[in-house]
């Protein structure tokens, strides 16, 4: 793992992803480097010779620029999303504490925040997310398929689990982040059985096969598989019957579970 601490030039990034006003990336690339990652097709990172999951970019002046930033701020932040491109909790913060920081200084200036992220650690920090119920945590999960194929870590789903129910008894919203989806891997019933007396809000957003990580993802299935994907995503009939399958599909056993469910279903061939 190649570690690199770095001056950055910018804290708060203006976003129009909509959830927040700016965004706020406290590392550039990430140790988990999941091989269905969106974030190597970022154009700061596709810049980047080391392949992802190899490097980490420690912006170490990032706390003091946000210092700055918020109190030569001309008008109200109302919001800021901090992990857009990186894990935010990603091993790296146990020793820089880039992360910890910046929630310290949203949290002084009372600037409400959305994280989102995969890590255990954040149960460590949930209290720093009680000056505002308007914080919002998104944590990744998805049925055990997916993370024993993709992901680049060693939390059980049990470890996962619990992070949820840490999260649910500090009394900090919850959103559930089932990303990506995929076709006959993703188990909607194994995670609406996880999920359930754990969080209200599940949130599931497609595969995007557009987003530079195909290559990856088509190495680690099988020939049925591969095809089955080629079927669905590179034909726009039967990509948009797939989704609106699942979503029926979904929606009906959710009957018997009553979460609040939301779908981020990329369009037929889009980059995002």
């Amino acid at each position: 793992m190649i570690i690199k601490e770095i001056k950055t030039g910018r804290a708060l990034s203006p976003t129009g992803i909509g959830l927040a006003d700016y965004v706020i990336n406290p590392y550039t690339g990430c140790q988990y480097g999941c091989a269905y990652c969106y974030s190597r097709s970022n154009k700061n990172i596709a810049r980047i010779s080391e392949k992802w999951g190899t490097f980490v970019y420690v912006k170490t002046n990032l706390p003091e620029l946000l210092e700055k930033e918020i109190q030569s701020h001309s008008s109200p932040i109302n919001k800021v999303l901090i992990g857009s491109t990186t894990d935010p909790l990603q091993p790296a913060e146990n020793k820089y504490k880039t992360t910890k920081a910046v929630l310290e200084i949203l949290s002084s200036h009372n600037i409400p925040l959305i994280i989102l992220t995969k890590s255990l650690m954040i149960k460590d920090y949930l209290y720093l997310f009680k000056y505002s119920a308007h914080n919002i945590i998104y944590l990744t999960y998805n049925s055990g398929a997916i993370p024993a194929l993709f992901d680049n870590h060693n939390f059980s789903q049990e470890d996962r689990l619990e992070a949820m129910r840490a999260i649910r008894d500090s009394g900090t919203r919850l959103i559930s982040y089932i990303s990506p989806v995929f076709p006959e891997l993703t188990d909607i019933n194994e995670i609406f059985n996880d999920l359930r007396g754990k969080t209200g809000t599940i949130y599931f957003e497609s595969y995007n096969i557009r987003q530079g990580n195909w290559t990856d993802i088509r190495e680690k299935l099988d020939t049925f598989m591969v095809s089955l994907y080629e079927d669905i995503f590179f034909n726009e009939i039967s990509y948009n019957k797939y989704w609106d399958d699942f979503k029926i599909r979904t929606d009906a056993l959710n009957k018997k579970y009553g979460f609040t469910i939301k779908y981020f279903i990329h369009p037929f061939n889009t980059f995002y």
